[in-house]
């Protein structure tokens, strides 16, 4: 149900927590799995939680009413021990995750920073983790052949894939 949904990802050192949580500023009506009646609930929404409270990071270029799921929306997998970069992904539950981090700007608000991935792909790609500073972002990009492979970012559009696609094989060894 989507009462349960509430994820503790990374951690600081100042004790800032990247994570998510159904936030009820984004309410959709969609199937509960647990009754299989439709319903209005909150979506999953990346957070940053210190204190016993959850700032939203908000859904990016999602378009609430395109959602079909309470499972879509953000998520935050990593925060950087500065504390000013969040990474993690939005879904918008076409099975294609949008890597993206989120930067605090001087006021107290986030910015969202979306970020770039080789295509064809066939389910997006992920940030997962966080440099200390935040300028550097790693995580998975698929491939067409729907395998995942290691991914780092130096910059929203500038990116190295780091290994080979885990459903590919050598045609041979030398």
């Amino acid at each position: 149900s989507f009462h349960k949904q509430t994820e503790a990802n990374d951690v600081n050192t100042e004790g800032f927590v990247a994570g998510s949580f159904k936030n009820t500023d984004y309410i959709i009506n969609a199937t509960n799995d647990e009754t299989g009646q439709k319903e209005d609930g909150p979506i999953r929404i990346a957070g940053v939680w210190k204190d016993g409270v959850w700032t939203s990071l908000g859904i990016g270029t999602l378009q609430l009413e395109n959602l079909t799921s309470f499972e879509h929306g953000s998520q935050a997998f990593s925060i950087s021990e500065d504390g000013k970069t969040v990474g993690g992904c939005l879904n918008d539950g076409t099975y294609d995750v949008i890597p993206c981090t989120w930067t605090k700007n001087d006021d107290g608000t986030w910015t969202y920073n979306e970020y770039s991935f080789p295509t064809p792909s066939t389910q997006g790609a992920k940030i997962e983790a966080l440099s200390g500073d935040g300028k550097i972002a790693s995580g998975w990009v698929t491939s067409e052949n729907g395998g995942r492979m290691p991914i780092i970012w130096t910059s929203p559009t500038d990116y190295t894939i780091i290994g080979q696609d885990e459903y590919e094989f050598p045609d041979g060894v030398a």
